[in-house]
C-alpha cells in the first residue's frame, strides 16, 4: 500500500490514474535548483580561459549550462540562417555544441565534489563568454556520504522511503520547499517537423556543399525558456545537440543545435558532403531528402533570472 501523496491532472480519476499523468507523485524525485546565476569570462592571449563556480556540495550533482548569444555569434555559421543578432538568445549545452557556434573555439562543462567547471579553448584572444547555470541538489552519480549543505529547519519536506525526514541529506530529499523546481506545463510539450532537402558532393563539381534549414517553436511564454529538444531518429529518441559523421574516403556529416528567446525556439541542422578526400573516391557523396521529427519540452523557468 503506496504511502505517498498523489496529485492528479486536471480531468483524471487519482484512484485509476497512470503515474505518467500525475501532476506531482511524492515517491519521485525532481531536479531541485540548488544553485543559478550567470558568469562570464574573457579568454587570454591563448584564447582559453577556466571558469569555476564553487558549490561546497561534497558530492558530483548534476547541472546545465547555457551560452547567452553576444554579437560574437555573427561571424559563425549560425548568423547565416538570418539576420538576428542572438544577442538576447540562449543555446543550450555549450560543450556540446561548439563546432556549430564556431569551428575553432572548445567549451567543456563538468562538474565534481567541489566546482562546476566551464573551460574554453582554442578561441579568439581576449573574448569574453558569458553562461547561465543550473546546479542540482541532485546526484550525477552514487555517493552515500554527508554533504556540506546544512537541511533547512523551516518547510516542508518529504524523504526518499526509508530516510528520516527530519534528518535526511539533501539529495535524498524528494521534495523540499527550500528549493525551486523545473517545472514544465504539459500543454507545453510539443513537436515541430522538419524538411531536408538531398545533398550531393562531387570531386569534379562541388566536393564541400552544404546546407542549413530550421524549425521555429513558438512558446508565448514572453520570455526565454529552459527547455529540452529530442529528435526521432532511426527509431530512437535523441538528445539535441547531436551531430553525425560517415565516410570512409568521403564524408557526410551533420549538425543539430538550437537556441531561445523570449519568442521562439529555433532548431537548426546543418550539412555537409565531403567529397573533398583522398583517391580512390566515392563520387557523390550525399545526403538523400529525408525528414526529422523534434519532440520539445518547455519549461516555466525564465533563463534570464
Amino acid at each position: 500500500m503506496s504511502t505517498a501523496i498523489s496529485v492528479s491532472s486536471r480531468g483524471k480519476d487519482i484512484e485509476v490514474i497512470n503515474d505518467k499523468d500525475l501532476s506531482y507523485k511524492s515517491d519521485f524525485l525532481s531536479f531541485k535548483i540548488y544553485k543559478k546565476g550567470f558568469i562570464s569570462g574573457t579568454t587570454d592571449g591563448s584564447g582559453n580561459k577556466t571558469i569555476r563556480i564553487a558549490h561546497g556540495l561534497n558530492f558530483t550533482p548534476t547541472f546545465r549550462v547555457w551560452r547567452l548569444g553576444t554579437a560574437s555569434l555573427l561571424k559563425s555559421k549560425v548568423s547565416d540562417l538570418d539576420a538576428n543578432s542572438y544577442t538576447n538568445c540562449f543555446f543550450p549545452d555549450p560543450g556540446n555544441t561548439h563546432e556549430w557556434i564556431s569551428k575553432h573555439d572548445k567549451i567543456e562543462c563538468k562538474t565534481d565534489a567541489e566546482n562546476l567547471i566551464i573551460t574554453i579553448s582554442g578561441a579568439d584572444a581576449s573574448t569574453t563568454y558569458n553562461f547561465k547555470y543550473y546546479i542540482y541538489s541532485d546526484l550525477s552519480r552514487f555517493f552515500s556520504g554527508r554533504s556540506f549543505k546544512t537541511n533547512s529547519t523551516h518547510g516542508i519536506s518529504i524523504s526518499k522511503e526509508g530516510k528520516a525526514a527530519d534528518d535526511v541529506e539533501i539529495y535524498d530529499k524528494n521534495f523540499s520547499s527550500e528549493f525551486d523546481y523545473l517545472k514544465y506545463n504539459p500543454y507545453k510539450k510539443t513537436t515541430a517537423k522538419l524538411s531536408l532537402p538531398a545533398l550531393f558532393g562531387s570531386t569534379r563539381t562541388d566536393p564541400l556543399p552544404e546546407e542549413m534549414t530550421y524549425v521555429d517553436i513558438f512558446h508565448y511564454q514572453k520570455f526565454p525558456p529552459n527547455y529540452l529538444v529530442f529528435i526521432e531518429f532511426n527509431n530512437y529518441l535523441l538528445e539535441e545537440p547531436y551531430q553525425q559523421y560517415n565516410g570512409e574516403f568521403g564524408a557526410v556529416c551533420s549538425k543539430t543545435s538550437s537556441f531561445c528567446d523570449k519568442d521562439r525556439i529555433r532548431i537548426s541542422w546543418w550539412r555537409q558532403a565531403d567529397a573533398n578526400g583522398t583517391a580512390p573516391f566515392v563520387d557523390p557523396i550525399e545526403f538523400i531528402a529525408s525528414s526529422l521529427t523534434f519532440r520539445v519540452i518547455i519549461f516555466d523557468e525564465d533563463l534570464r533570472l
